[in-house]
């Protein structure tokens, strides 16, 4: 009868049997069969949680986020070999984080990155889709400011995403000095003052994957910053995916999914037989053909239907928050929640952004880069 190994995904399972998700499985599930039929010997069932995840029961082979994974590093086998972790296939800043992390039991198969998905059927409707003057946050919220004075609707949110500061990152908010970026900043501000506060929508639980698909099928928002992941899931005669608004230095959140084998495993030969197929180029481009999550090995991202968006947002290198830092960002936090809720003027939070935007010392903000800016696009 052979072996069955059981595929732990942490996605949470109601969710996933939704037909509005169903294709956010669907690559793995398709990575199950095509692995049986290459290999008659073993079965892969696949098993769905939702997070909170803090043990792994009897799975054999697990994918979560990479984060969630270094927490989970006792749960799991060490499998890789030391001078065979073969990073220098992957996309570059796949690679360095995994260089950093230096984790024998987990390997990276996937990744996701921040997309704007403007509504263009609204947008049209109104005579203002124009996705080439979106390069800037504040010009997003002047859009939505446009609209709004065009069509009077409570019903309707303009721009939204899921936390208080995220616009500053897309200026560069600790990479370098804002100055330069002083009018935009402070054109954002003001909107965020003066407007209604569904026109910019802070604190919409975007990056939930439910909540994102909740808003995206309901037609009733101009903008949202979401997930790659769930571009394939909406209805392209209603939305547009495009690159974030990014500054020359901006940049924007992403994260990875990673493959380990648990400890608990009584096959762990067979898992990992199966967890490099998932990482090899079969598995890869299946992940790539689903529209999704990006592939993690270099050779074949450029596969992936929306690698132009992918390659425009990694252009900008990839990010890593240290900690010195992190009360910068709280404190930025809260300045634009006392703009919106008038409790500070936009020109005081700017300048109370200026002064603590450019980069800390020790290091605070980093580039993960030692790799060629090359090395930062699927080719």
């Amino acid at each position: 009868m052979g072996t069955t190994l059981t595929f732990f995904v942490n996605e949470e399972p109601s969710f996933s049997r939704d037909c509005r998700n169903s294709r956010a499985v669907d690559c793995w599930q398709t990575i199950c069969s095509v692995f049986r039929q290459q290999n008659p010997d073993l079965k892969v069932r696949l098993q769905l949680q939702a997070a909170p995840v803090t043990a792994l029961g009897d799975a054999d082979v697990v994918l979560l986020e990479s984060g969630l994974a270094l927490t989970l590093t006792s749960e799991l086998a060490p499998w890789m070999e030391s001078g065979s972790d073969r990073y220098d296939l992957l996309i570059a800043p796949v690679a360095d984080e995994a260089r950093r992390n230096a984790n024998p039991c987990v390997w990276p198969v996937a990744f996701g990155s921040m997309v704007l998905f403007a509504n263009k059927k609204a947008l049209t409707s109104a005579g203002l889709f124009e996705p080439g003057s979106w390069s800037t946050p504040a010009a997003i919220a002047e859009t939505c400011v446009r609209y709004f004075a065009k069509q009077h609707s409570d019903s309707k949110l303009g721009w939204a995403y899921n936390e208080p500061f995220e616009p500053l990152s897309f200026w560069g908010f600790g990479r370098h000095s804002l100055e330069a970026d002083r009018a935009d900043i402070l054109r954002f501000l003001q909107v965020l003052a003066e407007s209604p506060a569904n026109v910019i929508a802070t604190g919409v639980n975007s990056f939930h994957s439910a909540g994102l698909v909740g808003l995206l099928h309901a037609e009733n928002v101009l903008f949202v910053t979401g997930h790659l992941w769930n571009s394939p899931i909406i209805d392209k005669t209603v939305w547009v995916d495009l690159p974030l608004p990014l500054a020359a230095l901006g940049y924007g959140f992403y994260g990875s999914m990673s493959l380990g084998i648990s400890k608990h495993s009584r096959f762990r030969a067979e898992a990992l037989r199966f967890l490099r197929f998932v990482a090899g180029p079969t598995g890869q481009e299946i992940i790539a053909a689903s529209g999704g999550l990006a592939p993690t090995l270099e050779s074949v991202g450029h596969r992936h239907p929306l690698k132009h968006l992918i390659d425009e947002n990694l252009s900008h290198g990839w990010m890593r928050i240290e900690s010195q830092v992190r009360p910068h960002l709280a404190n930025a936090r809260g300045w634009l929640i006392d703009v919106r809720e008038g409790r500070m003027t936009p020109d005081g939070a700017l300048e109370r952004i200026l002064a603590v935007a450019a980069p800390a010392p020790e290091n605070a903000f980093s580039l993960a880069q030692p790799a060629p800016r090359s090395r930062h696009r699927f080719g």
